[in-house]
């Protein structure tokens, strides 16, 4: 009897299952990753122009209090 037909089936399958399993769990992982980053990258550029929008509104109330109070 050779060595292929004495191995047990567990033996020839196991790599195979474990080797799919830790695909399927790196590939989900990477995926979640990504959308994490992608995500928290999109909050903060919403933060940013949200920011950006109010310095202009100061800017602008800042200019109009400067020019009320310079005589004509």
């Amino acid at each position: 009897m050779s060595d292929q037909e004495s191995k047990p089936f567990w033996k020839e399958i196991g790599p195979i299952i474990l080797g799919g399993t830790l695909a399927v769990v790196g590939g989900t992982l990477t995926s979640w990753f990504a959308f994490n980053l992608q995500n928290n990258a999109s909050n903060f550029k919403a933060e940013i122009d949200r920011q950006a929008v109010l310095a202009g509104f100061q800017a602008e109330v800042e200019l109009n209090l400067i020019k009320l109070k310079e005589p004509i």
